[in-house]
């Protein structure tokens, strides 16, 4: 009778998430009281390490540099938007280094250094300001992007 070769066993790679500061995270794996599993990410490697990211989830960093384990959103603006306004954002000398933030229909600049959102506190409006028309992402891009981080930012609206 032949024998068989056993078969090798299978390691499970742990997730792991390296920052864009070169800072290892880890999605490790828990149990709720009531047996579900419970995932959370951490820098250490201690405690049950998972193998796979959850279906319907993404591991997500922040632009502050916060990560976190998240449902995945729904892409209304399309990857090719994405990169056309981190490409413009590149040909301003001023502005490399700043982020853009995609979160379902609104696109989100931070600006590295800069600290002053468009938000308006006077009386009844106490909200986001509009600073212009709606229209094509990439007349729009072209038309703003160039006032970030001057003081023509102000007279927008």
């Amino acid at each position: 009778m032949a024998r068989r070769k056993p078969e090798p066993l299978k390691q499970s790679m742990p997730i792991e998430y390296t920052t864009r500061s070169g800072e290892k995270y880890y999605l490790h794996v828990g149990e709720t009281k009531t047996g579900k599993p419970k995932y959370y990410i951490a820098r250490h490697t201690r405690g049950p390490l998972a193998d796979a990211i959850p279906d319907g989830f993404e591991i997500y960093e922040s632009p502050k540099g916060q990560v976190s384990l998240r449902r995945i959103l729904p892409k209304v603006i399309s990857d090719k938007e994405l990169i056309f306004v981190e490409r413009e954002l590149e040909r301003i000398a001023r502005l490399k280094g700043s982020r853009v933030e995609r979160k379902l229909r609104i696109l989100t600049v931070h600006v590295a250094d800069l600290s002053d959102p468009r938000y308006c506190y006077l009386g009844r409006i106490d909200d986001w300001i509009d600073i212009g028309d709606r229209g094509p992402l990439a007349k729009l891009t072209r038309l703003y992007l160039k006032h970030l981080g001057q003081e023509s930012y102000y007279e927008l609206h």
